[in-house]
């Protein structure tokens, strides 16, 4: 027995651990908020998709320094040469020749371009009279090194320290955005939440003013049937009465969508049974806040983004400008095939070959070069310009939702002192009536009334709440 109760007990604690990662249903009735916030992270799928845009986002930044990775390459050249030349006798009349390279290459941020290989060159000259034997190959092999910088247009490496820094803002941009992304996407659903406990709220306050107001059309008949209403008491009473029952199949199927979307977004399924925290709850907790806020978080992402297409302007700027690079060149031949003086190249000193090439490229249409330069200018002055904008409608937004939360902090200030004088006079109707000086019409109203501020008071504080929940896309001040 002893065995077996350890065994149940074992099962059962292994199926209420697994229960979260393979069922949907949200077994409890009572869901909070914190809960719901855990089940959207965790089982949203926009919020995985984000997280996913911002793992790979990240990884963008390494395409920049992909330009500066070393890298293996192999060349091979032939010519065929039967062009006339001024001595064929020692030079013959076709000259064939070919070359193969490999080696290690690549672009280093200051601008240089180092080459390192290894090189084997066939030559062949045909017809050759001058020499006893008309046909010579000669082989050579050895190593080399080349370098080349541009000392103008993008000069020392400019465009490669441009795309390296390009490519790690629009990353780091990409990853503000995604996160913003999820923040807003978290806060929406907060908001739903606390929409939904309003209209929780709203349909019970309505189901009792719908009692209620069955008993005035009754009271109206009755008042009718003893001749002391008109009959068009009762069609107010009436009209009254379907009004609110209008508007309890309108909170019903709002909150029937609502549960939809909340199910959709947390992966829960989400009943309407179900009860919530109170509104009062959740707005008491974040009245108490005195939290100060500076600017918007997606000004983080907006600014990463202008700095990397400005970078981007600056290169484009640099193609209107000449091109002046310099080349250096150096052979080392360690072995040689069937040449007179290969007994010299014993060392890599001893035969070796240095090449120097200058370039230069001037753009020789200055309109379209001077218009291209002031394009760029006016493009940073743009990004400059709609970033200040950003920033100050960053501080417009604070200033308009602080607004927003001090004007409904009034009106629900201005409602609980409404609904605390309406809950005297009904009180007071209550006591008139048990005295027979109040007739029930006069209390149901009473109750009516207070049932309506409660609904406003409800709603005040939902759209409160919500207000406040905003000021998660604001970074808070220090």
């Amino acid at each position: 027995m002893l065995r077996l109760f350890v065994y149940l007990c074992t099962f059962f604690a292994m199926v209420n651990f697994l229960m979260p990662y393979f069922g949907n249903s949200y077994a409890a009735d009572y869901l909070s908020l914190d809960d719901y916030r855990d089940a959207v992270k965790r089982k949203s799928l926009k919020i995985s998709a984000l997280k996913d845009e911002k793992s790979g986002a990240a990884l963008e930044s390494y395409q920049g320094m992909f330009v500066t990775s070393p890298q293996a390459f192999v060349e091979f050249e032939e010519l065929r040469d039967k062009s006339p030349v001024i001595a064929p006798e020692f030079t013959g009349t076709e000259r064939n020749s070919d070359e193969l390279r490999t080696g290690l290459q690549m672009q280093s941020s200051f601008g240089l371009k180092p080459r390192v290989f290894a090189f084997t060159q066939n030559q062949i000259f045909q017809n050759v009279s001058a020499l006893p034997d008309p046909n010579i190959d000669l082989q050579r092999k050895g190593y080399g090194f080349e370098g080349e910088i541009s000392l103008w247009k993008n000069a020392f490496g400019k465009d490669v320290r441009g795309r390296i820094q390009s490519s790690r803002a629009i990353s780091e941009s990409k990853v503000l955005q995604a996160e913003a992304s999820r923040i807003a996407f978290q806060t929406d659903a907060e908001i739903l939440y606390f929409e939904t406990i309003f209209l929780n709220e709203a349909i019970k306050i309505q189901i009792e003013l719908i009692t209620q107001g069955e008993k005035i059309v009754q009271w109206t008949i009755n008042q009718s049937n003893n001749r002391l209403l008109e009959p068009v008491h009762i069609a107010q009473a009436m009209a009254a009465h379907q009004s609110r029952k209008f508007a309890l199949i309108t909170l019903k199927q709002r909150l029937q969508s609502n549960l939809y979307k909340m199910s959709q977004l947390s992966g829960l399924e989400i009943k309407e049974q179900m009860s919530f925290d109170s509104i009062d709850k959740i707005y008491k907790k974040v009245s108490k806040s005195n939290k100060r806020f500076t600017q918007k978080i997606t000004v983080h992402f907006l600014a990463k983004a202008i700095e990397g297409e400005q970078i981007d302007v600056n290169l484009a700027a640099e193609d209107f400008k000449p091109d002046l690079s310099l080349k250096a060149q150096y052979l080392a031949f360690n072995d040689t095939g069937r040449s007179d003086d290969s007994s010299r190249c014993k060392s890599f000193t001893d035969c070796r070959s240095l090449s120097l090439f200058v370039n230069l490229t001037v753009p020789l249409d200055v309109s379209t070069r001077k218009g291209g330069a002031r394009a760029a200018n006016s493009r940073i002055e743009s990004l400059k310009k709609n970033f200040e904008a950003e920033l100050q409608n960053s501080k417009v937004e604070i200033l308009q939702l602080q607004s927003q939360v001090d004007a409904l902090g009034d009106q629900i200030n201005s409602l609980e002192k409404l609904i605390d004088a309406q809950e005297k006079r009904l009180k007071r109707e209550r006591e008139r009536q048990s005295r027979g000086r109040a007739t029930t019409f006069d209390l149901i109203l009473s109750e009516q009334d207070l049932g309506e501020s409660r609904i406003n008071l409800a709603e005040i504080k939902a759209k409160y709440v919500s207000t406040i929940s905003q000021f998660n896309l604001f970074e808070e001040a220090p």
